[in-house]
């Protein structure tokens, strides 16, 4: 019977060796097998230096050069989702009152957004339906979002549909000539 020589999986690994596997790279960082395979496949970390047969090896100053100046998250890691959500909602709005889109333009589809804007779709989802609930976008099942108002929405009387017909609505005044004169009847403008 040959006796087994148990390796601590977790000890740092010899920053003098001439070569690291998988292992050492994953016990250097801290992290999983697993996650320094996707940081492999995503491109976040660099290539081997060398192959032996299936196993990548790279030279341990290069992975601690890596390392040491990759760029760290703040405390807590990436923003809180209150602000990327405002940040997202901020920009669609600024977008759709300028002129980057017209009325009834097909916005980016949820996919486009969350990559442009570093967001996840969940966040460009609950955008979309805070902007569709005040009026600024409207949701077409199966097509996308769409722009629903102008960019001057702000300074034009609102406009609603009614029975198909779009019937703009005058702001209220003082003035009372376009007031009820009896109840059913309404004076002609």
């Amino acid at each position: 019977m040959v006796a087994r020589e148990e390796v601590d999986v977790t000890a740092s690994p010899d920053t003098s060796a001439e070569w690291w596997t998988t292992s050492d790279v994953a016990a250097y960082l801290g992290v999983r097998l697993g996650t320094v395979t996707s940081y492999r496949r995503r491109g976040h970390l660099p290539d081997p230096d060398r192959q032996f047969g299936r196993t990548p090896l790279w030279r341990p100053g290069r992975i601690i050069a890596w390392h040491e100046s990759r760029p760290r998250p703040r405390p807590g890691g990436q923003p809180a989702p209150a602000v990327r959500t405002r940040g997202l909602e901020r920009a669609l709005r600024d977008a759709i009152r300028g002129d980057r889109y017209q009325v009834g333009s097909k916005l980016p589809s949820e996919r486009e957004l969350a990559a442009q804007n570093g967001v996840g779709r969940t966040t460009v989802r609950v955008v979309l339906a805070r902007l569709a609930s005040e009026g600024l976008v409207e949701a077409r099942q199966g097509r996308g979002y769409f722009v629903a108002v102008g960019p001057s929405s702000d300074e034009e009387p609102a406009a609603q549909s009614v029975g198909g017909t779009v019937v703009e609505v005058a702001e209220a005044s003082s003035d009372s000539s376009h007031d009820l004169q009896s109840p059913g009847r309404i004076d002609p403008l």
